[in-house]
């Protein structure tokens, strides 16, 4: 009779050995559940903040909108351009994106220039140097140089009136030189 108590008691010791091992190896499942899911949600927050930290370049005469933002990005990508240029005066060289624009009024003996210019590094600081040109007649007239620093940006509107005759606008940076056509109104 004791040997047949003791191999129910031995078998209700295993079977409650195995219900424990059952119960730890459904603790062990959860733990790597919430530890996995703890991981996901660390890595979307990160992710959350890393996205949050890229800055939309804006200007002040220009509200920058949602629908933008969106069409640039998902058709741009995220890589810088080593260069690129378009028919209305915008270049990005690398890091630091640019726009000119200039006009020419002929006013009889004189004519009025009008430009703006906006020059923006994104890496690191610049000098640049912008002039009126006219290579074919060999002149110059310096509008505006300095330093520009990170994400500071310069920007103004540039008016003057002269005799000379002007056919671009020029901006020398420290990755070349960068010109634009005045456009006669």
């Amino acid at each position: 009779m004791s040997n047949a108590n003791s191999q129910n008691i031995g078998k209700r010791k295993y079977s409650l050995r195995v219900g424990g091992i059952e119960k730890i190896a459904k603790n062990i499942k959860r733990y790597f559940f919430y530890k996995k899911l703890l991981f996901v949600v660390v890595l979307i927050l990160l992710a959350t903040l890393v996205y949050s930290g890229v800055r939309t370049p804006t200007t002040p005469w220009y509200d920058v909108e949602e629908w933008e933002i969106e069409v640039c990005s998902k058709f741009s990508g995220s890589a810088a351009p080593s260069s690129a240029e378009t028919e209305t005066g915008y270049v990005a060289y690398g890091t630091t994106s640019m726009t000119i624009q200039a006009y020419k009024t002929n006013l009889g003996e004189e004519n009025l220039y009008e430009v703006y210019y906006y020059i923006e590094p994104y890496t690191e600081s610049q000098q640049y140097v912008l002039q009126l040109v006219n290579e074919n007649q060999r002149l110059n007239h310096e509008i505006a140089s300095g330093m520009i620093g990170v994400n500071a940006g310069v920007m103004d509107y540039y008016t003057n009136y002269s005799t000379q005759n002007f056919n671009e606008v020029r901006l020398v940076h420290q990755y070349g030189a960068f010109k634009v056509p005045i456009i006669e109104k």
